[in-house]
């Protein structure tokens, strides 16, 4: 799935940004990123799944750099 793809532009992105407006208006801050954080990682899991190992290990490299 890319990003100018129907099933991208007509599906995924109505759902994720409905979801994560609805859970930071209801929720809190931190369960709306929570769940852009997952949504995300699903996206780019589902393109190409080995390179989710990877991405893991550079957000949490980046985290630590910006600590």
């Amino acid at each position: 799935m890319f990003f100018n793809s129907l099933p991208f532009l007509a599906g995924f992105l109505p759902v994720v940004l409905i979801v994560t407006v609805g859970l930071t208006k209801f929720g809190g801050r931190r369960a709306g990123v929570l769940f852009l954080l997952i949504a995300s990682l699903g996206f780019y899991a589902y393109a190409f799944p080995p390179h989710l190992l990877l991405l893991l290990f550079s957000i949490f490299a980046n985290y630590l750099f910006g600590l």
